[in-house]
Formats: C-alpha cells, structure tokens, sequence
C-alpha cells in the first residue's frame, strides 16, 4: 500500500512538474494485480478528497490518468458495466447483492438521502461516492460514469 506520506510526495511532485512525472517510477502501471490496482484506488481516493469537485485544480490530470488504469483493470478483471446505471440504479443493484436496506446506509449518506438518489431525485456528493465506494469495494469511478449514457 502507499503510505500517506508516498501519496503526498507524488502529489507535490506531479505538481512541482506540471503534470510531467513519470508515474511507473512510483506506481507499478500497467496495473498488472490486485496489490497494485489497490494503491492506485487508494491514491486516486487520496486525490479525490483534495481535489473534490474543484475541475480547476493542477491534481486533476494525475486523476485522469489513475482512473484509465483504473478503469482498464476493472474492465479486464471485474464484471460490473456500470455503463447505462444511474447512480440510483447503481446504489440499488449494490444494496440489492449485498443484502442491504436504506437503513444499512444511514450512516454513510442518511436514510432519506438513500431513497432520493434510488429515485433520481438527489445526487451523490464526491464524500458520498468515496464512502459508497469503499462500503462495496468498488472504484468511485462506477458512481462517477453511471449514466453517461442515453436512455
């Protein structure tokens, strides 16, 4: 796993280098197994709380390219086509294989909130998807790209 420190000294360096560093000096790229794949999710979970919604910040290109790691593991090694899933459908689905009720989520986004992003009626904030994300061992990304699709 990378440390904290390893994390913030990748940050300060992707930075200080205006997006020039050469990633597979500090991360094993291609994602190649399960070991590695975890430290890029934990980096790019570690960006994310930086970064938040801020699309302005110097930190979102090193996002990009983590999440097409990312996302080429997942697609290689996981079966989940969160494509043409909203957010809603998506947290359903979850809860549904997992045996869980709205009641089991109060504590990560409240019970009431559950039922409003089910129904399309309320978006996930980014602290949301990283929480629903680690609840169900999954990439923030799934949340992040449900729907982009047209239905």
């Amino acid at each position: 796993m990378v440390k904290l420190q390893e994390k913030n000294a990748i940050k300060a360096e992707w930075i200080k280098s205006g997006g020039v560093l050469r990633l597979g000096d500090v991360l094993e790229l291609p994602l190649r197994n399960e070991a590695s794949y975890k430290d890029a999710v934990d980096m790019m979970d570690s960006i994310l709380d930086e970064v938040g919604a801020d699309e302005a910040h110097p930190l979102n290109g090193l996002l990009e390219i983590l999440s097409i790691f990312i996302e080429e593991y997942e697609r290689k090694n996981y079966a989940i086509d969160t494509s043409d899933l909203t957010p809603g459908e998506l947290l359903k689905s979850l809860m549904d294989e997992h045996g869980l009720q709205q009641t089991d989520l109060k504590p990560i986004i409240g019970q009431s909130a559950v039922s409003e992003v089910i129904h399309g009626k309320r978006k996930l904030t980014v602290d949301q998807i990283t929480q629903l994300a680690k609840c169900f061992n999954i990439s923030p990304l799934c949340f992040l790209e449900s729907g982009t699709s047209s239905k």
